[in-house]
């Protein structure tokens, strides 16, 4: 029975150190209270305290199920006064893809500033793929709540029952609050704005263009307030892609055509959207359509997400009429689900100036996917029972 006793003895040491030491001794423990009413809430206003929620999250604190639900709700009133296409003026960051990385969403406002002093635009996926998707969505909900002239938010693809259902969101949702907190996210998202405009010069969405769609007014004509459909102008806003055709040496700002059709290999006269076989639904577009909406519309660039970028950003060609970026796409979460290594990047826009920034990945909590602790360990202790009864059976060797 010694190897037996080693076993126990071995499993008694791990005990031990899971109740009295932590693997990182630097790491504060988990918040295991949920943040107070008073806390959550000013009493005087009635309105989020960013401050409170932010650092509660940080240390891994939820909130009451009720206080997240009021957040929710009226956020969802807020947002349901706003059009289609948002409309903003002044100096603003623009953050792309968070996929439920808290610790980095942090990093940025940090980087930034206070968000009752500063605009923020974000373009959508909040959930998805990195632990953190309810402290994501609250905390940005809660600021759109608190500052409603400061802090905007689109709609992602990742925001709708299909993706958050696969993702993991719901799971997530289980275990941290409820299944109707579920369901009131999802009626949430359905609220969310489609696209933006700052000074009238940017478009900003999530995915890109749409056969459907010339003008950004044929935005504001969609019914957003409803699960994201299949196919369709607002399905291509939230997931169609820009044909990557920057590094084609034929196809580079000294080719003698601006227009190119992707998959064929060949220019055209006219812009071309083929269909986007990477994401079962929805189109890839070709620069072509990039600088038929830039110039209808009247803007300079067109800024969206979407897609993981290595330097958290990418820049499309140029348009020929004033060499500017025609497209850029930004992702503001690096090192992608703990495994793409990518640099994260916001944008800051300024008296008519586009800065990047780039920034790198935050140290957060050890998160297993799709499981709790329970079902972790469920293999370890299988392994140690059969060890247990072959002792039994056979005995020292």
């Amino acid at each position: 029975m010694s190897k037996m006793k080693d076993i126990l003895k071995e499993q008694k040491t791990i005990e031990n150190c899971l109740r009295t030491k932590r693997g990182n001794l630097d790491a504060p423990p988990p918040c295991c209270s949920k943040l107070s009413h008073n806390g959550c809430f000013d009493s005087a206003t009635n309105a989020p305290i960013l401050a409170n929620i932010l650092l509660h999250f940080l240390a891994q604190g939820r909130l009451e199920t009720e206080d997240a639900a009021a957040i929710c709700q009226g956020a969802a009133r807020v947002l349901s006064e706003e059009e289609n296409v948002l409309k903003i003026k002044g100096d603003i960051t623009i953050v792309g893809d968070l996929h439920g990385q808290f610790y980095d969403l942090a990093k940025i406002i940090t980087m930034t500033g206070d968000m009752k002093d500063n605009k923020y635009l974000f373009l959508g996926n909040y959930i998805g793929g990195g632990g953190f998707s309810n402290e994501c969505i609250l905390f940005l909900l809660a600021a759109k709540l608190a500052y409603p002239d400061n802090v905007f938010l689109l709609r992602g693809n990742h925001e709708s029952r299909f993706m958050a259902d696969l993702f993991g969101f719901e799971n997530e949702c289980m275990q941290k609050y409820s299944k109707s907190m579920y369901n009131i996210f999802l009626s949430t998202f359905n609220r969310l704005p489609l696209a933006a405009t700052i000074a009238g010069k940017y478009f900003c969405v999530h995915g890109g263009l749409s056969p459907d769609i010339s003008r950004i007014e044929d935005i504001q004509l969609i019914n957003r307030f409803r699960e994201a459909p299949s196919k369709g102008g607002m399905c291509d806003l939230l997931w169609s892609d820009p044909y990557w055709d920057v590094d084609n040496p034929s196809n580079g700002l000294t080719s003698q055509s601006e227009y190119y059709t992707p998959g064929n290999g060949t220019f055209d006269l006219e812009p071309s959207f083929v269909e986007n076989e990477q994401r079962g639904c929805s189109y890839i577009f070709n620069f072509a359509c990039v600088k038929h909406f830039a110039n209808v519309n009247k803007i300079l660039c067109i800024i969206r997400s979407h897609e993981v970028q290595d330097d958290g950003y990418k820049l499309y060609r140029a348009h020929p009429n004033n060499n500017y970026p025609a497209l850029l796409s930004v992702f503001s979460a690096p090192n992608y689900c703990d495994t793409f290594e990518n640099k994260g990047a916001i944008v800051r826009i300024t008296n008519d100036t586009l800065e990047l920034k780039q920034f790198f990945c935050s140290p957060h909590p050890l998160v297993l996917p799709q499981m709790n602790a329970f079902s972790w360990s469920l293999p370890f202790m299988a392994d140690n029972i059969n060890a247990f009864f072959t002792q039994i059976t056979e005995g020292d060797q």
